[in-house]
């Protein structure tokens, strides 16, 4: 699946989400970005893809991914959209992500 570069900077976003707080300091204690390899954003492309409807929609419009590209809604617009709180939405929201970050682990 070819990847396009709106798309890549979102997954990038997400990916670096999913990280320990440890791995995304450098030496020096910064934060830093970690720059994930194509296999490891086809992988959570596949992660997202395998979610239940809702949760892959959620996720897809906080991150910007996907149809939602180059979107960056608050939890009040998507909560609109999705007819619930803000809070149940963050609930998804870290719900998902907790399985997202499991599935990035591996086995």
């Amino acid at each position: 699946m070819q990847i396009n570069e709106q798309e890549v900077e979102a997954l990038t976003r997400l990916y670096n989400a999913l990280l320990d707080a440890s791995a995304r300091r450098d030496a020096e204690g910064n934060w830093v970005d970690v720059v994930p390899q194509p296999e490891q954003l086809e992988r959570l492309r596949l992660a997202i893809d395998g979610q239940p409807e809702r949760e892959r929609r959620i996720i897809s419009w906080r991150y910007g991914l996907g149809e939602f590209i180059g979107k960056h809604p608050t939890l009040e617009e998507v909560a609109e959209k999705e007819g619930c709180t803000r809070e149940r939405v963050r609930q998804i929201e870290q719900k998902t992500l907790a399985r997202l970050r499991n599935i990035q682990k591996g086995p």
